[in-house]
């Protein structure tokens, strides 16, 4: 028998210069506590999907996708084959 706790743990992922390259959040889902697992299903047609079932009946339904986010955007001059930056547009 195995009881549900879901617990999406928080942590921050530094570069060794000090930069912070993640930030993780945690969140507890409290309407799953003490709930017994009864089989867990995995499907990944356009995004991974995770289906907890329960034994009463209920399933917590999961889906992760990737997701791609800009970071900066700097206008870059060239010389000689090294670049440099004219203007940062996106910070």
């Amino acid at each position: 028998m195995i009881r549900a706790t879901v617990l999406f743990h928080g942590a921050n992922y530094i570069d060794k210069n000090g930069g912070l390259l993640a930030t993780r959040r945690f969140k507890v889902i409290r309407a799953v506590r003490g709930k017994v697992i009864d089989s867990i299903h995995m499907d990944s047609d356009d995004c991974l999907e995770i289906d907890v079932r329960f034994q009463d009946g209920t399933s917590l339904g999961i889906q992760i996708s990737a997701r791609i986010e800009i970071e900066l955007v700097d206008l870059l001059g060239w010389k000689k084959g090294n670049s440099f930056v004219i203007r940062s547009l996106l910070r």
